[in-house]
């Protein structure tokens, strides 16, 4: 496989937020060694952020999110806050609609999952919401991001 050169993503990544319309700023899709973490926008928990984190093995299909399948979301409130991880639920799906990390890589995928607060467990919200990810912006040798 090519190695892709990194540089910044493009795309959009738009969501309902417990009925509140967000759309990220910016977007950008990290490939690593083993796996793929993507999301926006690309200050992470300093603003507002819904990220993802796939196996780099990833095809396209519907996939629930849980450590089984290494398919992970999480909410970043913003302003420093901690994350809000998918709760690894039923109900948390993860659609990858189309996937490639040749020369040119990109991602676009659907998804539904319930957030929780990691510092107040009673805390939820219900994210739905579309995301295109095409460039690398960044490649390394993190592994998969855990709760």
């Amino acid at each position: 496989m090519p190695t892709p050169q990194p540089h910044n993503t493009t795309g959009h990544l738009t969501a309902d937020i417990d009925g509140r319309a967000y759309t990220a700023e910016s977007v950008s899709l990290n490939l690593y060694s083993s796996s793929i973490i993507a999301g926006g926008p690309i200050e992470g928990i300093l603003k507002e952020g819904i990220f993802f984190t796939f196996p780099d093995h990833i095809k396209p299909g519907t996939y629930e999110m849980n450590r089984d399948t290494l398919v992970g979301a999480w909410y970043n409130p913003g302003q420093n806050q901690n994350s809000w991880y998918a709760d690894n639920n039923e109900e948390d799906k993860m659609e990858v609609i189309s996937v490639s990390l040749e020369a040119e890589p990109s991602l676009e995928i659907s998804f539904k999952f319930f957030a929780v607060n990691s510092a107040d467990t009673q805390q939820r919200k219900k994210i739905i919401g579309v995301a295109k990810f095409e460039g690398a912006s960044q490649q390394g040798t993190v592994q998969y991001k855990t709760q």
